[in-house]
């Protein structure tokens, strides 16, 4: 050190600090040193191959690494974090380290101690430092360059002292923030000396560098910079848990290592028959924690054994269980431990740790719904304390805790008020999925665990009993009769059996006794006069005691499906409860009734075949009730008036069944394979018949429509996915379709080949069927006597919707186009005035637009002139109708990379159109300003709030959830809870990237989510690939809403994209984000409308066809709409544009969604009755427009029927326009 100066002699002389020339003590060392040895040869380390050595060994003799660690305690422990009702621990850690590290390490007793250990790992962890460092010997040389640091230390000596302290404290900080959680540093500390068992463990452990590891590249933020963390998470910090202080030394470092093992084990003890518990030990033997457990130490003290056994079980479940509750605790150990001893008998240390894993699992479902039982009535936790002192072979608490809490619910019928029953009904409410879920467990025979629950259950069916008739009798009616009987059918029902006759007996004795109580309370006579309709009543009290009986009634019912038919139950109803209610609703005399619990029910005016019954009866397998079927198919058959009625009624539940029996979300392959089983095993039943109608006969009916469905339904998917090609080699599924193709061609008759051919259109569109049948491998898919006799192919024009004013003009189109004069086309278009002008534009389209191959160029250039000076045009529709006819070679949309053949092609195509001009036709309206702006002056658009665009949603997370919020490398955001800081590893749910990080301390590339609204204008949807296929809301639109407005939207854009030059093509680049090169902008939003037909289709559960005609029925709707929403349509603020959003739903939209069935059932019958459909055999037959000849049977028996699905009866709720009750 120093600095070098030339003296006035000549001679050279050095200026030094006179610590410099001091010797170095046992805190430092000497400089020449420094600059010849790097700081892990410094620091020095303790033979690792010699387990009970201590001779210490460093390249600096006078260096004492443990005196250096004992100085160094306060500031490793400051660097520790812990949480603020931790925070007595940094003066206790301090502490324990003062007594475990010595200052003076000159003692040779030969045992292995505490700071011996952490020396090693110390110096392991800097000797993997230094081996990263190309000059890791230099570093003194490195540290005297810098200036700062010298004048900051005052001498070289001290700089380089403050240096290795750098580089020391945060790694001993790392190691005393992992070695001290949960309090585990106490335990060696408070252990009763270092030859205990427990110290011995834990020394062990620590000294395991397979098992306790501590590596430079998890301590170094960056190994580059060589940065650390400036803070180290403490106690309790890493897991965001309540304090809890361990008693198994490194506990979570043992139940990772068995953890880790889990997986591996599981799936091996599937594929042999070695039990999981035994696969699980074998494997954990098999690592380091396992030789170090099964070491002589451990083995030869069975008695300490179990004593670290019992500790570890404790510490586990501490990790796996959140609750503040000793007692709590004390159940759920006992609970466990009876499932050890089941397991591990014996005094095998390894092997009741593997146990307590195993025996976790077991009962890890019976432990969570014990929880939530305690969180629901903390009570049950003393009930059970005082019952149970002490493990037995068989803890069943969960059952326990069901009989408690069933106990604590018992209805008291002398406080039933309706105020009280209400609070009783919400009780049961809230307990109900608990119960059920422990009544669901599966038990041994003959157990206490059988016995507990074949109790909570009779238990349990009588409160739901009580409930229902609380729910829809005592909450309706205060009389003391009603009190009485629900009283009375609790004391009658005491272990019920609701799959007996005797049980719903006495159901009806006690509803037919509190009947004529009511009645006579009441003075009403004769009650088979009494009807719940309207003018079927006189006098208030027997309006009052019709709605009497109809509660009564759906109390009845509900008991049946939900006690009598209880799903869950592993066999059906007894025979004779089935017999009881078929007498119910069947009468004598031939004659039908209502399911009633009342004797005296009037008989129905005509026989009414109900499905009820038969539904709840095809709950079960078909073979289990076969017998109870034909029963009551052979009484519905004495009664139906059109046996096709019951025809039809059994087919549909037959087939209700067979779905909700099916697997959901079967692969291709399996879907054929079991459509292939269906139509084999079903076939020549359906081929047999003989004229006489059989249960059989339409079961295997019912077996053959989804059969073919399912049929259907690959073949979409195989031809879509682009894979057609490849799996039509796979052999099973060539055998399906020759199958199919043999049952359609071959088959005595054709209606099954027609269902198929429905299916194809109704599912998947009419396009999509012509472009199959123009494969070979499909040509059979339409009937032949479907086919047309000529080959032209004929496409449905959907602008019949306009009606008659369109088909006129179109008929004077085609015949100018024939060569007839003008004149015709002339008188059509006197009758249109500008408010339907549109009808002319729409017919050019589709004659010369559509057929454009077919029409001479002296025609088009005529149409030309002719539109220029048409009075009724406005401009902007001269400009699309003249942009319509110029576009005869189809070169409109050649901007798309697209196939033009493609299913979809022609329909998306007619939308837009039909969008184009029906929004120029209203240009002069301002509510449809933005649609307008899109299409003639797209850089007006920009700064606008587009519609339906999604506003910032983590913004708005961001205000409801605690936590915090990062992003991953690639910008996808994320939340954690809780503390909001990071302690464990994972991976983007979007791209797969590191997410999270450990100890507080965020991986690489992730970042904060800095706060604030980061809405964007424009387009902000993204890659259209990347949006999901199901429906969803945005703001007060409802989920189709949203869909058919950002059609709409996708629409226009399409085709001011496919009609811009370079400059407009560059304007709607800048209203999307992220930004999307011009010359594909036209494929961008092409593709969108693709998705947003795709998402519309499955939330109204129609085929894209038929969705595109419910678009052409809502623009009709608005080009019709006269009076629109005096609303701010600028859309330059969030507020304004979901303002606009709900009027334009409200007014042009929600008028034809509300009552989807309707509008496109009108829409069919407007293009049945076209002219140009007349001869379309094949649309009569797919729409089921044909004739029907009487007496005939099959037509009926396979009619097309829609499957409800999820998003459709969520698009059906939402828009009807009326508010609906939350039950």
């Amino acid at each position: 050190g120093g600095t070098k100066f030339v003296g006035f002699q000549g001679a050279q002389w050095y200026s030094v600090h006179i610590d410099d020339l001091s010797p170095a003590n046992e805190f430092s060392f000497d400089l020449p040193d420094a600059f010849n040895h790097s700081i892990s040869e410094i620091f020095g380390t303790y033979p690792t191959c010699d387990a009970t050595a201590n001779s210490y060994s460093n390249a600096i003799p006078q260096f004492c690494a443990s005196r250096k660690l004992c100085s160094l305690i306060q500031k490793a422990a400051s660097r520790l974090q812990d949480t603020e009702k931790n925070s007595h621990r940094t003066t206790e850690r301090i502490g324990l380290l003062l007594n475990l590290i010595p200052c003076d390490d000159s003692s040779n007793s030969g045992e292995r101690k505490f700071h011996h250990i952490l020396i090693e790992h110390i110096s392991s962890v800097l000797q993997e430092r230094d081996d990263g460092m190309p000059d890791s010997k230099n570093w003194a040389f490195h540290e005297s360059l810098e200036s700062r640091k010298l004048r900051q230390g005052g001498t070289f000596r001290n700089c380089l002292s403050r240096k290795f302290d750098e580089v020391i404290v945060p790694i001993f900080a790392e190691i005393l923030s992992t070695i001290d959680k949960n309090y585990n540093l106490s335990l060696i500390h408070d252990a009763p000396n270092q030859s205990s068992l427990i110290a011995q463990f834990w020394l062990g452990i620590f000294a395991n560098s397979q098992i306790c590891k501590f590596s430079y590249n998890d301590i170094a933020l960056k190994r580059q910079q060589q940065s650390y963390r400036s803070r180290v998470p403490g106690i309790g910090a890493l897991l965001a848990l309540p304090e809890y202080r361990c008693k198994f030394p490194f506990s979570w470092l043992v139940k990772d290592t068995i953890d880790s093992q889990w997986d591996n084990a599981t799936a091996l003890a599937t594929q042999t028959e070695v039990s999981l518990d035994t696969q699980l030990y074998d494997m954990v033997a098999a690592t380091s924690l396992g030789a170090f457990v099964n070491d002589d130490i451990f083995t030869s003290h069975p008695g300490e054994c179990v004593n670290l056994y019992q500790l570890y079980l404790s510490d586990f479940i501490n990790s796996v269980y959140r609750t503040t509750s000793d007692d709590e605790i004390k159940l759920v150990y006992q609970t466990i431990d009876s499932e050890v001893q089941k397991i591990a008998p014996y005094h095998d240390l390894l092997r009741k740790l593997v146990a307590v894993h195993v025996s976790y699992d077991t009962v890890k479902a019976h432990i969570q719904q014990f929880h939530q039982l305690i969180c629901l009535e903390p009570r049950i936790v003393d009930e059970l304390t005082a019952k149970f002192s002490h493990s037995t072979s068989e803890m069943n608490y969960a059952y326990f805790a069901v009989q408690e809490m069933l106990t604590i619910l018992t209805p008291n019928f002398d406080q039933w008020d309706q105020h009280t029953v209400q609070n009783w009904i919400r009780k049961l409410h809230k307990v109900g999925s608990v119960v059920e879920a422990v009544l669901s467990f599966k038990t041994e025979p003959n157990s206490k665990a059988e016995e507990l629950k074949i109790n909570n259950r009779y238990k349990w069916q009588r409160m739901c009993v009580i409930k229902m008739f609380a729910e829809h009798i005592s909450l309706n009616f205060t009389e003391n009769e009603i009190i009485i009987s629900a009283k009375r059918l609790w004391t009658f029902l005491a272990k019920p059996n609701f799959q007996s006759k005797a049980t719903l007996q006495k159901v009806k004795k006690v509803m037919d006794s509190l009947d004529q109580n009511v009645r006579q309370t009441w003075k009403v006579h004769d009650p088979q006069q009494l009807e719940c309709v309207e003018g079927s009543v006189q006098s208030q009290s027997e309006m009052k005691h019709a709605k009497f009986r109809l509660s009564c009634r759906s109390f009845f019912m509900e008991v049946i499906s939900t006690l009598c038919f209880e799903r869950n139950m592993p066999n059906p109803p007894e025979p004779d409860l089935v017999m009881l209610l078929m007498d119910i609703v069947f009468a004598e005399g031939k004659s039908t009734r209502i399911l009633s619990p009342f004797n005296n029910e009037k008989a129905d005016p005509a026989p009414v075949i109900r499905s009820y019954l038969l539904q709840l009866l095809l709950e079960f397998s078909s073979t289990e009730v076969r017998d109870l079927l034909e029963v009551y198919f052979a009484r519905s058959q004495d009664l139906a008036r059109q046996d096709q009625e019951l025809y039809v009624l059994c087919v549909q539940c037959f087939e209700d069944a067979i779905y909700k029996q099916s697997v959901e979300n079967l692969t291709v392959e399996n879907k054929f394979k079991y459509a292939l089983e269906m139509i084999i095993n079903n076939y020549d039943t359906f081929q047999s018949f003989n004229g006489t109608v059989t249960l059989e006969y339409l079961e295997a009916i019912a077996f053959l429509r989804y059969g073919l469905s399912l049929t259907a339904t690959v073949i979409s998917e195989c031809y879509q996915d682009d894979y057609y090609y490849d799996v039509l080699q796979h052999e099973e599924l060539t055998h399906l379709f020759y199958v199919v193709e043999s049952v359609c061609l071959n088959g005595y008759y054709p209606q099954p080949h027609e269902f198929l051919t429905k299916f194809v259109v109704r599912r998947f569109g009419m396009q999509f069927l012509k472009k199959l049948v123009n494969q070979p491998a499909f040509e059979w898919l339409i009937p032949p006597h479907l086919k047309p006799k000529e080959k032209k192919s004929t496409t449905i024009d959907p602008f019949v919707l306009y009606g008659q004013s369109y088909k006129d003009v179109r008929e004077a189109v085609a015949l100018l186009l024939c060569g007839s004069d003008v004149a015709e086309l002339e008188t059509a278009l006197k009758k249109l005035d500008t408010s339907n002008s549109l009808v002319f534009t729409l017919t050019l389209y589709q004659q010369v637009t559509v057929q454009a191959k077919e029409v001479p160029d002296k025609a088009v250039h005529f149409l030309i002139d002719f539109v220029q000076n048409c009075a009724i045009l406005s401009n902007e529709m001269r400009y699309v109708t003249a942009t319509l006819i110029h576009d005869k070679a189809g070169c409109l949309l050649a901007k798309l990379r697209i196939d033009q053949n493609s299913p979809l092609y022609s329909c998306l195509r007619d939308v837009v159109i039909h969008s184009a001009v029906v929004f120029s036709h209203k240009h002069s309206e301002a509510f449809l300003q933005p649609f307008f702006k899109l299409m003639y002056s797209p850089a007006s658009m920009k700064g606008v709030y587009f519609p339906t665009m999604p506003d910032d949603a983590l913004f708005h997370a961001m205000n409801i959830l605690a936590g915090s919020y990062y992003k991953c490398p690639r910008g996808h955001p994320y939340h954690i809870g809780e503390c909001g800081r990071a302690v464990v590893q994972a991976s983007c749910p979007e791209c797969g990237a590191k997410i999270g990080g450990e100890r507080h301390a965020l991986t690489a590339g992730n970042i904060p989510v800095q706060k604030g609204d980061k809405t964007q204008v424009g387009h902000v949807l993204g890659s259209p690939d990347k949006r999901s296929i199901l429906s969803e809301p945005e703001r007060s639109l409802s989920p189709s809403g949203c869909a058919l407005l950002r059609l709409l939207l996708h629409a226009v854009l399409v085709w001011t994209s496919c009609n811009a030059d370079d400059n407009h093509s560059a304007e709607l680049s800048d209203l999307v984000h992220p930004g999307v090169p011009g010359g594909y902008i036209a494929q961008f939003f092409w593709e969108h409308l693709q998705r947003d037909m795709e998402i519309l289709s499955r939330s109204l559960n129609l085929s894209k066809d038929d969705t595109a005609l419910i678009v052409h029925s809502i623009l009709k709707y608005i080009s019709q709409l006269r009076h629109f929403p005096a609303c701010e349509a600028s859309l330059t603020s969030k507020a304004l544009r979901e303002k606009w959003e709900k009027e334009f739903y409200q007014a042009c939209v929600h008028p034809v969604l509300q009552d989807v069935q309707r509008h496109h059932q009108r829409a069919l019958d407007l293009i049945a009755s076209d002219d140009s459909q007349e001869h379309d055999i094949l649309f009569f037959t797919i729409y089921e427009k044909m004739p029907v000849h009487i007496g005939d049977i099959q037509p009926a028996l396979w009619r097309y029927r829609a499957r409800i699905t999820l998003e459709h009866l969520a698009h059906s709720l939402q828009n009807t326009g009326k508010t609906l009750v939350l039950l």
